[in-house]
């Protein structure tokens, strides 16, 4: 079963999943359509807010009145009330590959940078779009809190036989 991520902000629980679209067919796949809605946090009626811009468009995060978005091999922050939509980051420009592992806390995204050889924890500013290395070593995973940075060292080691299986800079 695939998850949809929900997020709670300013009293709404908000969420993306497909709608079928005005005068479209049940029977078929492609009438249905990956939209952001939200419902009162203390319950009530889902409101359809958002059509994503095509399947691609994926929700990542909301805080503070914002959605954070994947689309087009860039990151998107969309102001939930303006609905104006900013670049944040444009990974064909970026020294890494893609990002996963959004998180926001006091004003500040995180996220896991990923430079194909290994992960780095990075912390951006949202206005800006500044961003700089939390963890500068590799690491595997991450949790924040208020008062820490937790995460997992990563290092990459051989677990075969080098004889057999010579450790080159690919692997």
């Amino acid at each position: 079963i695939h998850m949809r991520p929900m997020f709670v902000d300013g009293g709404w629980v908000y969420l993306a999943r497909k709608h079928l679209i005005k005068d479209g067919d049940s029977g078929k796949a492609a009438d249905y359509v990956t939209h952001l809605s939200r419902i009162p946090e203390d319950g009530g009626k889902e409101e359809i807010i958002y059509r994503m811009r095509d399947d691609s468009e994926t929700l990542a995060l909301i805080a503070d009145g914002y959605m954070y978005t994947y689309y087009q091999s860039k990151l998107w922050r969309t102001n939930l009330e303006t609905w104006e939509q900013v670049v944040l980051l444009d990974l064909e420009f970026a020294p890494f590959v893609r990002i996963k592992d959004l998180s926001y806390l006091d004003g500040f995204l995180y996220f896991v940078a990923d430079y194909g050889d290994d992960q780095k924890l990075l912390r951006m500013d949202p206005q800006s779009g500044g961003w700089a290395h939390v963890v500068s070593q590799p690491m595997a995973a991450y949790a924040i809190t208020n008062d820490a940075v937790y995460y997992i060292p990563y290092e990459k080691r051989q677990v075969n036989d080098p004889a057999v299986y010579p450790a080159d800079s690919k692997s």
